[in-house]
């Protein structure tokens, strides 16, 4: 026997608000890669749960360009790599799955006669599609030809239009059910095999519509027509019994109006008289779908054509657009308005259940009830804010300056009247209550004026506030009342201070919880529950707050932690699995695994705002209330998405300094791209399928050539890379769910293509003309080390010929006048000849010694020799010496340009000593640049230049110059003394 239940489920909408090509949808597929494809009135479109992808006709894109904009019909190529749409005017657009681009257009608008046709329906098979006609023509027509290979014409007795009602492909031959309820079998070639009749009266006008065939084995198809659901095997062309786990189908929808039938794993989904049906095979079990929310949601169900499963959703299309169940097992059920739209609950403060199961609900403008999951308003007052049951089936409600009770019938009775006693809360506005039994009831004030204290049996009401003796409490401003489960305690909370009720005792302590990041009070608790022996706290601003047994602090989830909003309110525990209300959502949190999970209004509640107080947990369903009603949730439904995301690296734009290259446009399989050496960014957009809940889809990519780890990008499907050095990179990204269950991971080749600078030759030519620079510094340091070994050879042999010539003469005279003093009588003479040979020889000596000395290679250095050696024989001759220095930069001199310029100095000014006649001698060192400049000059007599006689000494001079290439000028005027002038020649050196 079939069991029959209700469901009230969520539906999403999408409009073309949202992108989608028209309200109108025909037909609905999805393909192999997880795309769902819409063949609308408005054109075509590609969907991914979250985007949509527009094929209309002079698309400013030609690869999205199809025929015409009204689809009649979609269908997938054999191997599903292909889609054909067909227009009823137009012809075929077939679009390559895998790109999602249109790869080719087949026109078709006539017969070969050329006769017009309107094109209805296409089912493909192979490069063949069998095409359908208003005018009652059936076509097989060549794709790859672009024309109809063969046709036949069905006519109906005085009727023209619509004959062919449907048709399938099954076992190699075609089933084309007619208007007529006749059934004809062909072959692929259009040759008919058998006749046979649907055993149906068909309707005088409309006859039979055979809206959907569903195969549900080799020969046998479900009908979905409009004379309810019929079974029929195509091999044996006739109709046929329900196979045995079908039977109950044709009792339920006899003679309905059967508009779609799909089956997806054990669910079989049926629109049957404006009803959406869920035949769970398994069970036998036939489930009734109805929107939650608003009544005016129903026309989505009511109107639909048809539907289709993926994975836990199911998507509905019809005129008014495409909706969605995003999870068919939906754990929450959105109350707002009543079955016939009438009531509805703008804002629920509190919520308790009743003895008969239903819910009450204490509202902005009073107090409705929930009852067989309709709603009716019982009590009409403004802002009610709390209500809770009390004795004999009472229930006690409050509002601002007023507290009363409501009867069985939802009457009022004045809570004085029944209860004299209570007259000290009767105007008071209660927030929270608890009892011990029917001994003793706790009422919270929100005026702040404590804790009532009602005793039934000695009718005696006691108040415990900050002003109360013993016991009492440290804050009046208080927000719950909570009964421990063990049985001995009441915990009291108020804004900044967690009290405790100690049952037995009657005392009150008052635990210190102090937030261990701020060190002071824990603020704002507004509720507190227990699970896995702790105490969780909603701790408005802060979070979850684990708190052990003796009432200290053990752990805060907040922010930091994963916590979506730190302004929590109501916290019920289920299991180990704590449901906490916020102004986001539901979050639920896990204590086991620590894991946390937001739940919004797309996945079922009546709003994402909730109200502080309105939480309920009652005849096994959970209940929060807030902004437009209030949602139940069963708990046992609330399972995490185990379904794996698909994932796709769709698109690649890469920006180049002259323009942006698109360098591929859909494909989902792309694994590598060439960037060009004059990029500036490249952009790389993913694409991942998570129909159950697609906003809640995030991204991460890695680099493996930089990236160890993975980065997070949240929810953005794109990156943009900049500044990547020439090379190839293998990029890897992913997306998850909102449960973290990964998508597989896809990698993409980079190819960063080099400028001309960064290429394998350029770096070859550069390291190669290294290789040569270098061996040509190496080549020039060997020669200049040779010439510098050349010059200290020739200077050594010239100091050696010095040293032989000046030093052996001076110890040749020497031999002489000691050999001359040994036999002279005389001696004194020859001893002072001795001695000047002796100090002659000294300075020769020193002057060697001086030039092979590094640290006297400058001129600075030069001139002070000089003015070391001559000024003292200057002085000897009663003549003024004067050293002039005509450059501002230390200039290096060579060990043989200083000793020449020593030695033609010292020549010119003993000259001048000696023959000049002078009182004052000038020696200037003037250096401009490369260039030295050497003066030596006396104001003596002077003498002709044409009476100059080359002795040794002019000849000397001569012939230092020319060894350092130095340029020598003379210049004698009688009277006016002698100048010697030398100018370098650097180019020579």
């Amino acid at each position: 026997m079939c069991g029959q239940s209700k469901e009230i489920v969520p539906l999403n909408t999408f409009n073309q608000d949202d992108g989608l090509a028209s309200l109108n949808i025909r037909k609905i597929i999805q393909d192999q890669f997880g795309f769902i494809w819409l063949a609308t009135q408005g054109g075509l479109s590609r969907f991914d749960g979250h985007n949509f992808t527009n094929y209309r006709p002079l698309s400013p894109d030609s690869r999205y360009s199809i025929l015409n904009n009204d689809v009649a019909d979609i269908s997938f190529s054999k191997d599903s790599l292909s889609l054909f749409a067909v227009t009823p005017y137009g012809g075929i657009s077939i679009i390559d799955l895998q790109t999602g681009l249109v790869r080719q257009q087949c026109p078709l608008a006539s017969l070969p006669d050329g006769r017009p046709v309107t094109v209805t329906k296409c089912i493909a098979d192979g490069d063949f599609l069998y095409i359908s006609t208003d005018e009652g023509h059936f076509l097989k027509y060549d794709t790859r030809k672009q024309k109809i290979v063969r046709q036949v014409f069905f006519k109906t007795y005085g009727k023209l239009a619509y004959i062919i009602s449907n048709y399938t492909f099954l076992n190699g031959r075609l089933s084309i059910f007619l208007s007529s309820g006749d059934v004809y079998n062909c072959s692929t070639d259009l040759k008919l095999l058998s006749k046979g009749h649907l055993n149906i009266q068909a309707d005088a006008v409309q006859g039979v519509d055979v809206n959907k065939i569903l195969p549900i084995n080799d020969s046998i198809c479900v009908l979905a027509t409009n004379k309810g659901l019929r079974y029929y095997n195509v091999l044996s062309n006739e109709a046929t019994k329900a196979p045995s786990f079908y039977k109950p189908l044709p009792l339920s929808f006899q003679n309905s109006n059967c508009r779609d039938i799909q089956l997806y794993g054990d669910n079989l989904w049926l629109i049957c008289d404006n009803h959406l049906w869920r035949y769970t095979i398994s069970k036998g079990e036939i489930t009734a779908y109805n929107a939650a929310r608003d009544p005016e949601m129903q026309s989505w169900i009511s109107e639909a054509k048809g539907t289709l499963q993926t994975e836990n959703s199911l998507y509905i299309i019809s005129g008014k657009g495409l909706s969605t169940i995003a999870n068919i097992d939906c754990p929450f059920t959105a109350y707002y308005k009543s079955s016939d739209g009438k009531v509805k609950i703008p804002l629920a403060y509190a919520m308790c259940s009743r003895s008969d199961s239903s819910i009450m609900i204490a509202a902005t403008d009073g107090i409705y009830r929930e009852y067989h999951d309709d709603l009716s308003k019982v009590y009409t007052g403004q802002n009610v804010n709390f209500i809770a049951p009390f004795m004999d089936d009472l229930q006690i409600a409050s509002q601002s300056g007023k507290t009363f009770l409501l009867d069985q019938n939802f009457r009022e009775i004045s809570i004085t009247k029944r209860f004299p006693e209570l007259s000290g809360l009767a105007h008071d506005l209660i927030i929270s209550s608890t009892n011990i039994g029917d001994s003793l009831y706790l009422f919270a004030s929100d005026n702040a004026n404590g804790i009532y204290c009602w005793y039934p049996q000695k009718k005696k009401l006691v108040i415990i506030n900050s002003g109360s003796k013993s016991p009492s409490l440290k804050s009046n401003t208080l927000n719950t009342l909570y009964p421990a489960s063990n049985g001995e305690q009441i915990i009291i909370l108020c804004d900044n201070q967690l009290s405790v009720y100690h049952i037995k005792t009657g005392t009150i302590t008052h635990p210190t919880l102090l937030n261990p990041i701020t060190t002071l009070p824990l603020n704002i608790i507004l509720d507190i529950c227990e699970s896995g022996g702790y105490f969780w706290a909603a701790v408005y601003g802060t979070g979850i707050v684990q708190i052990d047994r003796q009432f200290r602090i053990v752990k805060i989830y907040g922010l930091k932690e994963g916590l979506p909003t730190a302004e929590i309110y109501k916290i019920i525990p289920i299991d180990k699995r704590l449901f906490v209300s916020s102004n986001k959502g539901i979050i639920l949190f896990d204590t086991d695994e620590k894991s946390m999970r937001l739940f919004t209004k797309k996945e079922g509640l009546q709003a994402n705002e909730f109200e502080e107080y309105s939480g309920l947990h009652a005849n096994g369903y959970i209940y929060f209330g807030g902004a437009n009603g209030f949602t139940k949730i069963t708990p046992a439904l609330v399972q995490k998405n185990p379904f794996q995301p698909r994932f796709y690296i769709l698109h690649a734009a890469i920006q180049t300094k002259d323009k942006t290259r698109q360098i591929d446009s859909g494909n989902l399989f792309l694994n590598k791209i060439s960037i060009p050496d004059n990029w500036l960014q490249a952009r790389l957009s993913f694409r991942g399928i998570n129909y159950s809940n697609a906003d809640r889809l995030t991204y991460a990519y890695r680099i493996k050539e930089r990236d160890t780890n993975w980065i997070a990008l949240g929810n953005q499907d794109f990156i943009n890379l900049i500044g990547m050095g020439p090379g190839t990179y293998h990029l890897e990204a992913r997306a998850a769910n909102e449960d973290g269950y990964l998508s597989i991971s896809r990698t993409l080749a980079l190819t960063v293509q080099p400028r001309w600078f960064q290429t394998w030759w350029f770096y070859l030519a550069v390291a190669l003309l290294i290789i040569g620079i270098t061996y040509s510094l190496y080549a020039w340091r060997i020669r200049q080390l040779k010439r510098q070994q050349e010059a200290l050879r020739e200077m050594r042999q010239e100091i050696a010929g010095d040293l032989h010539d000046d030093i052996g003469s001076v110890l040749n005279a020497i031999k002489l006048f000691a050999h001359m003093a040994e036999h002279a009588q005389e001696k004194q003479p020859y001893f002072l000849n001795i001695k000047d040979s002796l100090k002659q020889a000294s300075e020769g000596l020193r002057d060697m010694i001086w030039v092979l000395d590094d640290n006297n290679d400058s001129v600075d250095e030069l001139l002070n020799r000089l003015q070391y050696l001559l000024l003292p024989v200057a002085n000897a001759s009663a003549v003024e010496l004067l050293i002039i220095k005509n450059y501002t930069q230390p200039v290096k001199l060579g060990k043989k340009e200083k000793r020449n310029l020593l030695m033609i100095t010292k020549e010119a000014v003993n000259n001048s000593l000696k023959y000049a006649r002078c009182n004052k001698i000038i020696i200037e060192f003037h250096i401009s640049g490369a260039n030295i400049t050497v003066l030596i000059q006396d104001n003596g007599q002077g003498y002709s230049s044409d009476n100059i006689i080359r002795g040794n000494g002019i000849k000397n001079i001569h012939y230092r110059a020319k060894q350092i290439n130095y340029e020598v000028q003379i210049n004698a005027v009688p009277g006016q003394g002698v100048a010697v002038l030398l100018k370098s020649h650097p180019s020579l050196l």
